[in-house]
Protein backbone atom coordinates (compact mmCIF):
# COMPACT_ATOMS: atom_id res chain seq x y z
CA UNK A 1 0.00 0.00 0.00
CA UNK A 2 1.50 3.30 -1.10
CA UNK A 3 0.83 6.37 1.03
CA UNK A 4 -0.95 9.37 -0.47
CA UNK A 5 -0.09 11.72 2.40
CA UNK A 6 2.53 12.21 5.09
CA UNK A 7 2.81 14.17 8.32
CA UNK A 8 6.17 15.80 9.07
CA UNK A 9 7.42 16.86 12.51
CA UNK A 10 10.50 19.00 13.16
CA UNK A 11 11.69 20.95 16.18
CA UNK A 12 12.00 24.36 14.51
CA UNK A 13 12.48 25.80 11.04
CA UNK A 14 15.54 27.97 11.46
CA UNK A 15 18.57 28.27 9.19
CA UNK A 16 19.91 24.77 9.83
CA UNK A 17 20.86 21.71 7.83
CA UNK A 18 17.89 19.56 8.91
CA UNK A 19 15.48 22.32 7.91
CA UNK A 20 17.06 22.60 4.47
CA UNK A 21 16.81 18.85 3.98
CA UNK A 22 13.22 18.84 5.20
CA UNK A 23 12.16 21.65 2.85
CA UNK A 24 13.86 19.99 -0.14
CA UNK A 25 12.12 16.65 0.52
CA UNK A 26 8.62 17.96 1.17
CA UNK A 27 8.76 20.42 -1.73
CA UNK A 28 9.61 17.52 -4.06
CA UNK A 29 6.71 15.51 -2.63
CA UNK A 30 4.24 18.38 -2.87
CA UNK A 31 5.22 18.96 -6.51
CA UNK A 32 3.97 15.44 -7.19
CA UNK A 33 0.60 16.19 -5.65
CA UNK A 34 1.14 14.46 -2.32
CA UNK A 35 -0.73 15.75 0.72
CA UNK A 36 1.89 17.07 3.16
CA UNK A 37 1.31 18.47 6.66
CA UNK A 38 4.36 20.09 8.31
CA UNK A 39 4.26 20.37 12.12
CA UNK A 40 6.85 22.72 13.65
CA UNK A 41 7.15 22.24 17.42
CA UNK A 42 8.60 25.68 18.10
CA UNK A 43 6.63 27.70 15.58
CA UNK A 44 8.29 30.95 16.62
CA UNK A 45 11.54 29.91 14.89
CA UNK A 46 10.98 29.98 11.13
CA UNK A 47 13.62 31.21 8.70
CA UNK A 48 12.14 33.36 5.96
CA UNK A 49 14.57 32.01 3.34
CA UNK A 50 12.67 28.76 2.79
CA UNK A 51 10.19 28.69 -0.06
CA UNK A 52 7.70 25.96 0.70
CA UNK A 53 5.33 24.66 -1.95
CA UNK A 54 1.91 26.28 -1.68
CA UNK A 55 0.29 22.88 -1.28
CA UNK A 56 2.11 22.17 2.02
CA UNK A 57 0.00 22.85 5.11
CA UNK A 58 2.11 24.30 7.92
CA UNK A 59 1.09 23.87 11.58
CA UNK A 60 2.96 25.96 14.15
CA UNK A 61 3.03 24.73 17.74
CA UNK A 62 4.29 26.54 20.83
CA UNK A 63 6.72 24.05 22.38
CA UNK A 64 10.25 25.26 23.12
CA UNK A 65 11.43 21.78 24.21
CA UNK A 66 10.48 18.49 22.57
CA UNK A 67 9.92 16.86 25.97
CA UNK A 68 6.84 19.06 26.50
CA UNK A 69 5.27 17.79 23.28
CA UNK A 70 3.89 14.48 24.58
CA UNK A 71 0.30 15.69 24.98
CA UNK A 72 0.19 17.26 21.53
CA UNK A 73 1.81 14.19 19.98
CA UNK A 74 -0.81 11.95 21.61
CA UNK A 75 -3.62 14.11 20.24
CA UNK A 76 -2.14 14.21 16.72
CA UNK A 77 -1.68 10.44 16.58
CA UNK A 78 -5.21 9.81 17.90
CA UNK A 79 -6.81 12.23 15.42
CA UNK A 80 -5.27 10.48 12.40
CA UNK A 81 -4.19 6.89 13.11
CA UNK A 82 -3.47 6.08 9.44
CA UNK A 83 -1.27 8.79 7.89
CA UNK A 84 2.45 8.00 8.44
CA UNK A 85 4.88 10.37 10.15
CA UNK A 86 8.39 11.36 9.10
CA UNK A 87 10.08 12.93 12.12
CA UNK A 88 13.30 14.94 11.91
CA UNK A 89 15.43 14.33 15.00
CA UNK A 90 15.40 11.61 17.64
CA UNK A 91 14.62 14.19 20.33
CA UNK A 92 11.43 15.18 18.47
CA UNK A 93 10.54 11.55 17.80
CA UNK A 94 10.66 10.37 21.43
CA UNK A 95 7.31 11.89 22.55
CA UNK A 96 5.65 10.50 19.40
CA UNK A 97 7.04 7.02 19.96
CA UNK A 98 6.04 7.09 23.64
CA UNK A 99 2.52 8.23 22.73
CA UNK A 100 2.25 5.54 20.06
CA UNK A 101 2.67 2.84 22.74
CA UNK A 102 -0.62 3.88 24.35
CA UNK A 103 -2.99 3.32 21.43
CA UNK A 104 -3.21 2.37 17.77
CA UNK A 105 -1.00 4.72 15.80
CA UNK A 106 0.33 5.25 12.26
CA UNK A 107 3.84 4.25 11.14
CA UNK A 108 6.64 6.44 12.52
CA UNK A 109 9.85 6.93 10.52
CA UNK A 110 12.67 8.82 12.24
CA UNK A 111 15.36 10.70 10.39
CA UNK A 112 18.19 10.88 12.95
CA UNK A 113 20.41 13.89 13.41
CA UNK A 114 24.20 13.92 13.53
CA UNK A 115 24.45 14.54 17.27
CA UNK A 116 22.59 11.48 18.52
CA UNK A 117 25.67 9.82 19.96
CA UNK A 118 27.65 12.96 20.75
CA UNK A 119 25.49 15.72 22.17
CA UNK A 120 24.67 14.04 25.48
CA UNK A 121 28.28 13.22 26.26
CA UNK A 122 29.33 16.86 25.68
CA UNK A 123 26.43 18.47 27.56
CA UNK A 124 26.50 19.71 31.15
CA UNK A 125 22.71 19.38 31.30
CA UNK A 126 21.41 16.48 33.40
CA UNK A 127 18.53 16.07 30.96
CA UNK A 128 20.74 15.85 27.85
CA UNK A 129 23.55 13.90 29.50
CA UNK A 130 21.47 11.19 31.24
CA UNK A 131 17.71 11.32 30.77
CA UNK A 132 17.52 11.77 26.99
CA UNK A 133 20.12 9.07 26.17
CA UNK A 134 18.23 6.58 28.36
CA UNK A 135 14.92 7.51 26.75
CA UNK A 136 16.50 7.22 23.30
CA UNK A 137 17.81 3.72 24.03
CA UNK A 138 14.42 2.66 25.35
CA UNK A 139 12.22 4.16 22.63
CA UNK A 140 14.05 4.79 19.35
CA UNK A 141 14.14 1.12 18.39
CA UNK A 142 10.35 0.98 18.70
CA UNK A 143 9.87 3.29 15.73
CA UNK A 144 9.00 1.55 12.48
CA UNK A 145 12.13 2.72 10.65
CA UNK A 146 15.20 4.85 11.35
CA UNK A 147 16.89 6.75 8.52
CA UNK A 148 20.63 7.51 8.76
CA UNK A 149 22.76 9.53 6.39
CA UNK A 150 25.88 7.31 6.36
CA UNK A 151 26.84 3.68 6.90
CA UNK A 152 29.00 4.57 9.92
CA UNK A 153 26.08 6.46 11.48
CA UNK A 154 23.88 3.38 11.06
CA UNK A 155 26.54 1.21 12.69
CA UNK A 156 26.75 3.58 15.66
CA UNK A 157 22.98 3.48 16.10
CA UNK A 158 22.99 -0.29 16.08
CA UNK A 159 25.87 -0.45 18.57
CA UNK A 160 24.99 2.39 20.94
CA UNK A 161 21.20 2.33 20.83
CA UNK A 162 20.44 -1.31 19.99
CA UNK A 163 18.57 -0.48 16.79
CA UNK A 164 17.89 -3.68 14.85
CA UNK A 165 19.70 -3.63 11.46
CA UNK A 166 16.44 -4.32 9.61
CA UNK A 167 15.01 -1.10 11.06
CA UNK A 168 17.88 1.06 9.73
CA UNK A 169 18.04 2.57 6.26
CA UNK A 170 20.90 4.66 4.89
CA UNK A 171 19.69 7.49 2.66
CA UNK A 172 21.88 10.41 1.67
CA UNK A 173 20.66 13.94 2.07
CA UNK A 174 18.85 15.39 -0.95
CA UNK A 175 20.45 18.37 -2.62
CA UNK A 176 18.33 21.38 -3.54
CA UNK A 177 17.81 21.69 -7.32
CA UNK A 178 19.72 24.97 -7.60
CA UNK A 179 22.96 23.15 -6.71
CA UNK A 180 22.62 20.15 -9.00
CA UNK A 181 22.95 21.82 -12.41
CA UNK A 182 26.26 20.88 -14.01
CA UNK A 183 28.96 23.51 -13.32
CA UNK A 184 30.40 25.33 -16.30
CA UNK A 185 33.79 26.53 -15.01
CA UNK A 186 36.71 25.19 -13.02
CA UNK A 187 37.68 26.79 -9.68
CA UNK A 188 39.16 30.27 -10.27
CA UNK A 189 42.82 30.52 -9.32
CA UNK A 190 42.23 33.89 -7.67
CA UNK A 191 38.95 32.94 -5.96
CA UNK A 192 38.57 32.94 -2.17
CA UNK A 193 38.72 29.98 0.15
CA UNK A 194 35.11 29.40 1.21
CA UNK A 195 33.81 28.49 4.69
CA UNK A 196 30.07 27.88 5.04
CA UNK A 197 29.04 26.91 8.55
CA UNK A 198 27.19 27.99 11.64
CA UNK A 199 29.52 29.40 14.25
CA UNK A 200 29.03 26.83 16.98
CA UNK A 201 31.25 24.52 19.03
CA UNK A 202 30.32 21.64 16.71
CA UNK A 203 31.87 23.40 13.70
CA UNK A 204 35.05 24.32 15.65
CA UNK A 205 35.56 27.73 14.01
CA UNK A 206 38.59 28.50 16.19
CA UNK A 207 40.41 25.54 14.65
CA UNK A 208 39.66 27.03 11.24
CA UNK A 209 41.18 30.35 12.38
CA UNK A 210 44.31 28.59 13.64
CA UNK A 211 44.66 26.80 10.31
CA UNK A 212 44.22 30.09 8.43
CA UNK A 213 47.06 31.61 10.49
CA UNK A 214 49.34 28.84 9.25
CA UNK A 215 48.03 29.16 5.69
CA UNK A 216 48.72 32.91 5.67
CA UNK A 217 52.42 32.17 6.05
CA UNK A 218 52.47 29.86 3.01
CA UNK A 219 49.91 31.77 0.93
CA UNK A 220 49.85 35.43 2.02
CA UNK A 221 47.61 36.40 -0.93
CA UNK A 222 44.86 33.94 0.02
CA UNK A 223 41.44 35.47 0.74
CA UNK A 224 38.68 33.86 2.78
CA UNK A 225 34.92 34.25 2.49
CA UNK A 226 33.12 33.01 5.62
CA UNK A 227 29.33 32.67 5.38
CA UNK A 228 27.46 31.76 8.56
CA UNK A 229 25.89 32.94 11.76
CA UNK A 230 25.59 31.49 15.25
CA UNK A 231 26.26 32.04 18.94
CA UNK A 232 30.05 32.20 18.48
CA UNK A 233 30.00 34.76 15.66
CA UNK A 234 31.18 37.79 17.65
CA UNK A 235 33.83 35.72 19.42
CA UNK A 236 35.12 34.33 16.11
CA UNK A 237 35.34 37.81 14.59
CA UNK A 238 37.21 39.09 17.67
CA UNK A 239 39.60 36.13 17.53
CA UNK A 240 40.26 36.72 13.84
CA UNK A 241 41.44 40.23 14.76
CA UNK A 242 43.62 38.91 17.59
CA UNK A 243 45.26 36.54 15.08
CA UNK A 244 45.76 39.34 12.54
CA UNK A 245 43.40 37.80 10.00
CA UNK A 246 40.92 40.65 9.66
CA UNK A 247 42.41 41.79 6.35
CA UNK A 248 41.96 38.43 4.60
CA UNK A 249 38.55 37.25 5.94
CA UNK A 250 35.20 38.63 4.83
CA UNK A 251 32.40 37.58 7.21
CA UNK A 252 28.82 37.32 5.97
CA UNK A 253 25.80 36.03 7.88
CA UNK A 254 24.07 34.81 4.72
CA UNK A 255 23.93 35.27 0.96
CA UNK A 256 21.06 35.39 -1.50
CA UNK A 257 22.89 33.26 -4.10
CA UNK A 258 24.65 30.31 -2.51
CA UNK A 259 25.44 28.46 -5.78
CA UNK A 260 27.25 31.58 -7.02
CA UNK A 261 29.28 31.67 -3.80
CA UNK A 262 30.52 28.13 -4.47
CA UNK A 263 31.20 28.91 -8.13
CA UNK A 264 33.39 31.90 -7.21
CA UNK A 265 35.49 29.94 -4.69
CA UNK A 266 38.69 27.93 -5.01
CA UNK A 267 37.72 25.29 -2.45
CA UNK A 268 35.66 24.68 0.69
CA UNK A 269 36.99 24.20 4.24
CA UNK A 270 35.10 22.29 6.95
CA UNK A 271 36.55 21.71 10.45
CA UNK A 272 33.61 20.13 12.31
CA UNK A 273 34.00 18.01 15.43
CA UNK A 274 31.12 15.80 14.26
CA UNK A 275 28.67 15.74 11.38
CA UNK A 276 25.85 13.66 9.93
CA UNK A 277 26.03 14.22 6.20
CA UNK A 278 27.26 17.80 5.72
CA UNK A 279 25.22 19.55 3.05
CA UNK A 280 28.00 22.04 2.37
CA UNK A 281 30.32 19.28 1.16
CA UNK A 282 27.67 17.86 -1.16
CA UNK A 283 26.80 21.32 -2.50
CA UNK A 284 30.44 22.27 -3.07
CA UNK A 285 31.13 19.03 -4.93
CA UNK A 286 28.00 19.41 -7.04
CA UNK A 287 29.27 22.83 -8.08
CA UNK A 288 32.65 21.31 -9.02
CA UNK A 289 34.61 22.78 -6.12
CA UNK A 290 37.06 20.63 -4.11
CA UNK A 291 36.76 20.20 -0.35
CA UNK A 292 39.25 20.12 2.52
CA UNK A 293 37.63 18.61 5.62
CA UNK A 294 38.83 17.26 8.93
CA UNK A 295 37.96 13.64 9.61
CA UNK A 296 35.12 13.28 12.10
CA UNK A 297 32.07 11.13 12.67
CA UNK A 298 30.36 10.70 10.33
CA UNK A 299 30.03 12.29 6.90
CA UNK A 300 33.33 13.67 5.57
CA UNK A 301 35.17 10.35 5.41
CA UNK A 302 32.41 8.92 3.18
CA UNK A 303 32.28 11.96 0.90
CA UNK A 304 35.81 13.36 0.45
CA UNK A 305 38.41 11.51 -1.62
CA UNK A 306 41.47 12.19 -3.74
CA UNK A 307 39.13 12.78 -6.69
CA UNK A 308 37.44 15.76 -5.07
CA UNK A 309 39.66 17.15 -2.32
CA UNK A 310 41.51 16.08 0.80
CA UNK A 311 40.47 14.53 4.11
CA UNK A 312 42.71 15.68 6.99
CA UNK A 313 43.12 12.88 9.52
CA UNK A 314 44.31 15.13 12.36
CA UNK A 315 43.01 18.30 13.99
CA UNK A 316 46.42 19.99 13.86
CA UNK A 317 46.27 23.49 12.30
CA UNK A 318 49.53 23.10 10.36
CA UNK A 319 48.24 19.86 8.78
CA UNK A 320 45.01 21.55 7.73
CA UNK A 321 46.94 24.50 6.30
CA UNK A 322 49.23 22.15 4.40
CA UNK A 323 46.19 20.37 2.95
CA UNK A 324 44.62 23.66 1.94
CA UNK A 325 47.82 24.82 0.27
CA UNK A 326 48.03 21.54 -1.67
CA UNK A 327 44.41 21.63 -2.82
CA UNK A 328 44.50 25.31 -3.79
CA UNK A 329 47.68 24.85 -5.84
CA UNK A 330 46.23 21.88 -7.75
CA UNK A 331 44.23 22.27 -10.96
CA UNK A 332 40.81 20.69 -10.46
CA UNK A 333 38.57 19.88 -13.37
CA UNK A 334 35.06 20.93 -12.38
CA UNK A 335 33.48 18.08 -14.30
CA UNK A 336 35.55 15.45 -12.48
CA UNK A 337 34.83 16.95 -9.07
CA UNK A 338 31.12 17.30 -9.81
CA UNK A 339 30.88 13.74 -11.15
CA UNK A 340 32.34 12.41 -7.87
CA UNK A 341 29.06 13.20 -6.15
CA UNK A 342 26.22 10.97 -7.41
CA UNK A 343 22.86 12.59 -8.15
CA UNK A 344 20.20 10.44 -6.50
CA UNK A 345 16.48 11.01 -6.15
CA UNK A 346 16.69 10.83 -2.39
CA UNK A 347 13.27 12.43 -1.88
CA UNK A 348 11.77 9.38 -3.57
CA UNK A 349 14.00 7.11 -1.48
CA UNK A 350 12.45 8.70 1.61
CA UNK A 351 8.95 8.11 0.20
CA UNK A 352 9.88 4.48 -0.53
CA UNK A 353 11.10 4.08 3.07
CA UNK A 354 7.77 5.35 4.37
CA UNK A 355 5.95 2.94 2.06
CA UNK A 356 8.14 0.12 3.39
CA UNK A 357 7.30 1.09 6.97
CA UNK A 358 3.61 0.80 6.13
CA UNK A 359 4.02 -2.63 4.52
CA UNK A 360 6.13 -4.05 7.33
CA UNK A 361 3.93 -3.03 10.26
Amino acid sequence: MLPEACNIAIGSFGAGGAERICSTIINAWACKGRNIHLHILNGSIIHDGYRLHEGIRVHRHAHVAARTFFGTASRLLACDPKTPWLIFGHHVALPFIAASRLSKSPPIVVRCLNNIGVQGARSASFWHRLVKPLATRALLGQSNLVICQTESMAQDLQTQFAIAPERCRVIRNPIAPEFTANPTTSPPRDGPLLIVSRMTEQKDPLLALDALCQLQVAAPDCRVRWIGDGPMRNHVIDESRVRGLQSIITFETTTSDMPAAYDASRCLLLTSRYEGYPNVIAESLCRGRPVVATDCPHGPREMVSQQNGLLIRTRVPVDIASGLSKVMSTHWDHRTVSASYPRLDTAEQYWAAISEAIRCR
